[in-house]
């Protein structure tokens, strides 16, 4: 076979695979020990290897179209029927598919910012009344046993016109967090609470102060307010672990405003409302 056709050849199979040739790679691949048996010539094996490799991407592709394909038809039969069990399984079936196959990031809500747990939740994983109280009873336990525990381990440091409490990483969060997934996997069920732990990612992990592995640092300051208005609390919050940190800083008129999650530092730092002024920058 010459170049000019032996390429013209190359081409017309790789168009053929992008279409459909995963028969065509199939019928001339499986052709070509008989071919070798027949005396062809050896610069037709190039061109088998060629196919094969083709046939080999196009079963690749056959693997995840059809991954997709499930996923979709799950969505579409969610989406036509939002009010049955099954419906919302299959919802949450096509989204815990996108996570694992990381074709999407999903960030279900578990819980809100106030520590409880999210109305969402209990829709998408269509709990009963029953079921609802009884995680919301599990969570609001374990969000105090480690409310005690950040408290225990906590030390208060107290300069002119600032205190911090920080917080190292302390042992016994494993409990807690053991605690907390055999709390949801006897209230969903083995179908639901697979679902769940493909979902949840690091919600919990993050909600939890990491059950006692993370560095946290919150700083108190009175900070002036704006013409004519009362100085305000503010509260930085910083937290590192092994792998990532974040910082955050929230405004608020008094301390009793602060979040359900910030009621274990109130008894330790009662003075930050009687902290001098900053001046506002």
């Amino acid at each position: 076979m010459n170049t000019p056709t032996r390429s013209l050849v190359l081409v017309s199979l790789v168009l053929a695979a992008g279409l459909g040739g995963y028969f065509l790679g199939r019928a001339t691949a499986d052709a070509g020990p008989a071919d070798d048996a027949a005396g062809q010539p050896a610069e037709a094996r190039p061109l088998r290897e060629e196919v094969a490799r083709l046939r080999r991407e196009n079963d690749g592709l056959s693997r995840k179209l059809t991954q997709a394909t499930a996923s979709a038809a799950a969505a579409a039969t969610a989406a036509s029927n939002p009010d049955t069990h099954a419906t919302r399984m299959a919802q949450l079936r096509a989204l815990a598919d996108a996570q694992r196959n990381k074709t999407a990031r999903i960030d279900l809500p578990i819980i809100t910012r106030e520590g409880k747990l999210a109305d969402g939740f209990s829709t998408m994983f269509d709990l009963t009344p029953a079921e609802t109280a009884a995680l919301g009873q599990a969570v609001d336990a374990r969000r105090q046993q480690m409310a005690q525990m950040l408290a225990a381990n906590a030390k208060v440091t107290t300069t002119d016109d600032a205190i911090t409490v920080t917080v190292k990483p302390f042992d016994g969060g494993g409990d807690v967090y053991d605690g907390l997934m055999e709390a949801f996997a006897r209230t969903l069920g083995p179908e639901r609470n697979e679902l769940f732990l493909a979902l949840q990612t690091d919600q919990l992990t993050r909600a939890f102060n990491s059950f006692g592995a993370e560095e946290r640092s919150l700083t108190f300051t009175r900070e002036a307010g704006g013409e004519g208005k009362e100085p305000r609390l503010s509260l930085n919050d910083r937290q590192k672990t092994p792998r990532s940190s974040s910082s955050s800083t929230m405004s608020y008129p008094s301390l009793a405003k602060l979040p359900e999650p910030y009621a274990w530092v109130l008894p330790l730092v009662a003075g930050a409302e009687s902290l001098p002024v900053r001046p506002r920058r």
